[in-house]
């Protein structure tokens, strides 16, 4: 997890903070995690300096990630905060309590948004051809999937792909394949 050195000099720069302090920064850190957003320093800037406040909140960052990574139970947390004061523990557990569902949300779309594209929505469409310029009478099966991506920027991306019967049999296997390997 984190240094015990890490762990004292997080102590120390809690402690220059009230007990509703420590907890509207957990909360804060939390929050950050959960919608990437720069957490505000106004809560604590009076009493904390810019160096403490970034190092403050990169740790403790860390190890919400951490704790919600290897799904770490309420003691297994205590355990880990074992260095720290009883308030500032109590704190920082409440506020991965409180926010574990959304965190682990939050890292696992991170996860997801590593890859290039991601599928958020499709939909699809059966046509018969019956006919075309060439031949009067074709009778062929098309299907017609509208892929709707979003990019790890969060830009969406519409993707429209046609398959006759035959690019569907190969579609369909290379499915199939792909979800044998993520279940073995």
């Amino acid at each position: 997890m984190m240094a015990e050195t890490e762990w004292e000099a997080v102590a120390v720069i809690l402690s220059k903070l009230s007990a509703a302090e420590i907890n509207k920064l957990s909360h804060i850190i939390a929050e950050q995690i959960t919608f990437n957003k720069v957490p505000s320093s106004e809560a604590c800037m009076k009493k904390l300096s810019n160096e403490e406040w970034c190092h403050v909140t990169r740790l403790l960052s860390k190890f919400y990630k951490t704790a919600i990574k290897q799904a770490l139970s309420e003691e297994q947390i205590q355990e880990c905060l074992h260095q720290l004061p009883e308030e500032q523990k109590t704190a920082i557990k409440n506020a991965i309590s409180t926010h574990r569902q959304d965190l682990r949300l939050s890292l696992l779309d991170d996860t997801t948004a590593v890859s290039q594209c991601v599928l958020k929505d499709f939909d699809w469409q059966l046509k018969l051809v019956m006919s075309s310029d060439k031949l009067s009478s074709v009778n062929e099966p098309l299907l017609n999937v509208d892929l709707n991506l979003q990019d790890g920027t969060g830009s969406f991306e519409q993707v429209a792909v046609e398959l006759d019967q035959a690019d569907l049999k190969k579609f369909l296997a290379s499915l199939e394949a792909c979800s044998k390997v993520s279940n073995d």
